[in-house]
Order: C-alpha cells, then structure tokens, then sequence
C-alpha cells in the first residue's frame, strides 16, 4: 500500500514539467463529479494569487499584447520564461493567441535551441511543451507535433542523466594512504602462496607409519593407500585404507595387478574381505 505521506514526498522532488504532467494524468482518471468539486477546489485555490497575476494574464489572450512580447528574439531567457507563463494563463477558447503561441514555439525551433539543451534551459523547454501538449485551446495537429518534440527532448534528457551517471561511477577511489599517480592500470594481486595451503575441510594426508623407502628414489605420493612391506616387496593393505569423507566414492583397487607383480611370502594368505553368502552355507553343512 502507497502512504499519502510518500506520495507528497516523491512529488515536491519532481521537476515542474513532471508534476504538469502527473498531475494531467491523474485528473484523466477522475470521475465526472470528482473533476467537476476539483475545479471548484481549484477556482478558490487560484484567487490566493489572481492579483498579482491579473497583469500577465490579460495580455497573454490579446493577440497583439501576446506578439509583441513573445516576438523577435526568441532565444533570450526572459522572453522563454515569459512564453511558458503565457502558455499556463491561456484561456480554453482563445485559439488566436495558442496559434501565435504556436508560431512561437515553431521558429524556436528553427533557430536550433532545442539541440544540444541541459540543465536549466532544458528544463525549462520541457515545461513549454509540456503545458502546450496539455493545453486545451491547440489544436490535435499542434499537439502532436508538440508531443514529438518532447519525445525527443525526454531522450536527450535521459542521455544526459545517464552519461552523468557513468562519469560519475567511472571515477576511480583514491585511498587516504596512496598517491593515485602510484595506482596504474598494470597492478594486479599476487597469487597466493600453495606451498603454505592445507588440505580442504574433512580431509587429512596420513602418512603409514613404518614404512622407509628402501632405495634413493623419490618418496611415494602422500595421497597414495597405505602399504605393507613384505619379502617379495611392497604390497597395499586393503584393510587399512581410510574411508573417504561422505559423499565421496570408495577407492577401487585390481587385486589381480598386485598378486601377478608382486611375490607372496609363504605365510601370508589373500582371500576376499567379505565371501559370499554360498560359501558361508556351503562350509555349514558340509562340517
């Protein structure tokens, strides 16, 4: 749910032209006898200022007032200024002062001031348009030009917002402690030592006790099964091999690769860790 609270928040933030045209968009949503006690409520609110603006708006409906205000050099401030203030006191049915207006509006922009607009001045020509747009005394062929217009203002409004933001996040952060001359594009962090890392979680390098290699060649893999010395050489020992963590298969091990390389002593019998269950059966009835 909206709070009313952050409603007023986010509308004192917007720029002029932007709260014309929420505020026409809104009203586009009322119901008939809402717009009608808003017109009311807006008829009391205009007499706070009706005074002070009684001059302006009297020669902003006489034609000949309006010309010779709005013409001649169209690209001075004031004159802008005095064209959006007209535009805003234009009565409903005054189509001759809106198509002088219009006119207006049309060689302000032969003479190429909408092009390459920001800041202020863009603000202001936005808020022109866009209270032409609005207004109901234009004609639809006059809104729909002044609806391009502003479209393309809007892009280049946003094309300015947005390369402001992008030159203001390529920036790069000078540290307190550093000179930025000593930062250049070529530093990278050193890799990190491997000879001083340990094995990862759960997982330990065990090392068979009593066994020494016999000869000067290179000590057997730490990660390799444990062994056992017999008198035909070394031989793996099943039986002492570590399980491995959970979630990791079991080492698999090819008794037939040892037994046909290696030479059993006498006393020493290989039979599997576990006989089948027929064997077991078989040596119960035969005894």
């Amino acid at each position: 749910m909206v709070c009313k609270e952050d409603v007023v928040s986010w509308f004192k933030e917007l720029e002029s032209y932007k709260r014309i045209d929420a505020m026409c968009t809104l009203l586009n949503m009322c119901l008939p006898f809402e717009l009608r006690f808003i017109g009311t409520y807006l008829e009391e609110l205009g007499k706070r200022d009706f005074q002070e603006l009684r001059g302006a708006e009297l020669r902003a409906n006489n034609p000949t007032d309006l010309a010779a205000d709005i013409g001649g050099a169209n690209t001075d401030p004031r004159t802008r200024r005095k064209m959006a203030l007209y535009v805003s006191l234009l009565r409903s049915c005054n189509f001759a002062c809106a198509t002088t207006l219009y006119n207006a509006m049309v060689s302000l922009e032969q003479s190429g001031l909408i092009k390459g607009l920001y800041g202020d001045l863009l603000e202001e020509i936005l808020l022109l348009y866009t209270m032409a747009l609005h207004h109901p005394a234009f004609t639809f062929d006059q809104k729909s030009h002044f609806g391009e217009i502003l479209d393309k203002l809007k892009l280049e409004n946003q094309r300015i917002h947005y390369q402001e933001q992008q030159d203001h996040i390529n920036v790069p952060p000078v540290s307190g402690c550093h000179n930025q001359s000593s930062i250049t594009p070529n530093m990278s962090v050193p890799p990190p030592n491997l000879s001083s890392l340990g094995p990862p979680p759960g997982i330990m390098f065990v090392k068979t006790p009593g066994v020494q290699p016999t000869s000067t060649d290179t000590v057997a893999d730490l990660s390799s099964p444990p062994v056992l010395s017999g008198a035909g050489g070394v031989v793996p020992m099943l039986g002492e091999v570590s399980h491995p963590p959970p979630g990791l298969p079991l080492p698999q091990y090819n008794m037939g690769e040892f037994i046909g390389q290696h030479t059993w002593p006498a006393n020493i019998i290989v039979s599997p860790l576990n006989q089948p269950i027929e064997a077991l059966h078989s040596k119960k009835y035969t005894v």
